[in-house]
Formats: C-alpha cells, sequence, structure tokens
C-alpha cells in the first residue's frame, strides 16, 4: 500500500538520480500552490525504479534525468 502525499512537500532540492538541483518549485518554496515543470511530465516506471527506496515519493527527479532515455 503507498503511503499518502505529504501535506507539504518535503524540501528535498537534489535530485535522486544524478544528485543535482532538481528544480522542484514545490520543494523549494514549502507549497504545492505553485506550478512545478513536472507537473505534466509522465515519468517512466522504468526510471522512477531507479530512484532509491528511501528516496521515493520524498524527492523529485531532475529535469535532465527525466529528458534522459532509461
Amino acid at each position: 500500500m503507498d503511503s499518502p502525499a505529504p501535506a507539504r512537500p518535503l524540501p528535498q532540492l537534489r535530485c535522486p538520480l544524478c544528485g543535482g538541483p532538481n528544480g522542484c518549485v514545490a520543494a523549494r518554496t514549502g507549497s504545492f500552490s505553485e506550478p512545478c515543470w513536472c507537473r505534466d511530465v509522465a515519468f517512466p516506471a522504468e526510471l522512477l525504479a531507479k530512484v532509491a527506496e528511501d528516496q521515493r515519493g520524498r524527492a523529485c527527479i531532475c529535469r535532465r534525468c527525466a529528458q534522459s532515455p532509461p
């Protein structure tokens, strides 16, 4: 069973795959009310599977990693 989404974004500003800045507006502002580049991106399951288990649902993948082929 998946855990519910947090009420507030976590301040994780680094991509869990490359360690670079993830550009997450929600993590930076502390609010889900601001639009972020990733809201309309479909992240392939293969890419999400590369995220360490302890970072899943806690840190956003950066645009560069999201656009890289799996």
